[in-house]
């Protein structure tokens, strides 16, 4: 068996490559099949040093199909995150991106949703280290209710940009949205801390002061047992929720607050008797 490539005069790069499988092959006692997946394996190898990575791809499927090898798995798997790799960086071009994000503020501002997230997501593919792509898209997902894709738009914002206060102050408003005022808290914190000279202050500060606004009054006229289980699922007290103290102290007012609603729709034994007052008597010591 034989299996390689060489470079032929005259400038032109061909791969020559060779899977025959010898007579004396079953007397080593190698099976056909074991044969043919090394030279496969040589054959996409040879095409991967030629930078052919589809015809490399391929030849490493074959090799598997005919016998499976973790060396073989990991050369396929290299090259397929290769061929992705270059696919992406053909694809990307500032002066393509600058016309998409152009074409994305002309939709948004003619409220054209979906029209502007498909040219943001152009923008991203053209410039995928702009953090104004995925902040800008981010918006789009708020106006959509996609709440969930706004916070993950404007976390890859912040990935590459940590300074982007933009995107801090979104994602304040995608967690407001969607009522986890706690988060849009923290969020406006964040943007405040890399709010460099304050020149996004007052408009930190108007998202929170509306947090802690819908905050208190989404509290108003809760029960008891409403605050206990709105203070279990509270994130920041989950550890606190696991201690015997904690437990105990949920536990008791549980217990008081049943008790309370219990009393409150029993009726009294003296406003339901009618009974003289030595039979009341008997009654109440019963």
């Amino acid at each position: 068996m034989s299996a390689g490539y060489r470079v032929r005069p005259g400038g032109s790069r061909r791969l020559q490559a060779d899977c025959k499988v010898c007579s004396y092959s079953h007397t080593y006692g190698t099976s056909r099949s074991y044969v043919h997946h090394r030279a496969f394996g040589r054959i996409g190898a040879a095409y991967e040093k030629l930078g052919d990575l589809p015809n490399a791809i391929l030849n490493y499927q074959k090799s598997l199909t005919e016998h499976r090898t973790p060396e073989i798995l990991a050369k396929l798997r290299a090259a397929e995150k290769a061929k992705i790799l270059a696919e992406k960086n053909s694809y990307v071009n500032p002066e393509e991106a600058e016309k998409a994000r152009e074409l994305g503020n002309q939709k948004f501002k003619e409220a054209d949703w979906p029209g502007a997230v498909e040219a943001y997501t152009e923008m991203i593919k053209r410039a995928p280290d702009d953090p104004r792509g995925y902040s800008n898209r981010a918006a789009c997902f708020i106006k959509l209710l996609g709440f969930p894709s706004a916070v993950q738009d404007c976390d890859e914002a912040i990935k590459r940009d940590p300074n982007f206060v933009r995107a801090y102050l979104r994602k304040a408003q995608a967690y407001f949205a969607m009522r986890e005022y706690n988060k849009c808290l923290d969020a406006c914190e964040e943007a405040m801390t890399h709010d460099e000279g304050g020149k996004n202050a007052r408009e930190i500060e108007q998202q929170q002061q509306k947090a802690l606004q819908a905050q208190y009054s989404a509290r108003e006229g809760e029960t008891e047992e409403q605050t206990i289980e709105r203070i279990q699922k509270d994130p920041e007290v989950s550890y606190s929720s696991t201690m015997p103290s904690f437990a105990t102290v949920t536990m008791e007012l549980t217990t008081r607050s049943r008790r309370l609603s219990a009393s409150s729709k029993i009726r009294s034994c003296r406003a339901s008797c009618s009974k003289p007052r030595p039979i009341r008597r008997r009654c109440r010591t019963t």
